[in-house]
């Protein structure tokens, strides 16, 4: 069995342990009274947390899908790159300007 790290105990804590190393840490887990300690801490500070900063009903801590350019997005570009000074100092040809 590989030495259990912290960043184990961490994916264990999370549920992100693939199944093997989740047996594994979980039967370290049971001769060893600091990472035992340590999990019990991190449950403390979860349920902590969680009260003291509710989700509302139908938040969540899942991150939103990407979302692809709009159109607006898109017209918003084209009306930029037509009105900055270039595309229009090209268009006035001023008496000054050698163009």
């Amino acid at each position: 069995m590989e030495k259990v790290q912290e960043s184990d105990l961490h994916a264990y804590f999370d549920g992100e342990l693939p199944e093997a190393r989740r047996i594994e840490v979980e039967t370290w887990l049971q001769d060893d009274p600091e990472g035992q300690k340590k999990q019990e801490d991190w449950a403390l500070q979860t349920a902590e947390l969680q009260a003291s900063f509710p989700l509302g009903k139908g938040l969540s801590l899942q991150r939103p899908e990407p979302r692809s350019m709009g159109w607006q997005a898109m017209v918003a570009v084209a009306l930029l790159g037509l009105c900055s000074p270039g595309p229009l100092l090209s268009l006035c040809k001023w008496p000054w300007m050698h163009i």
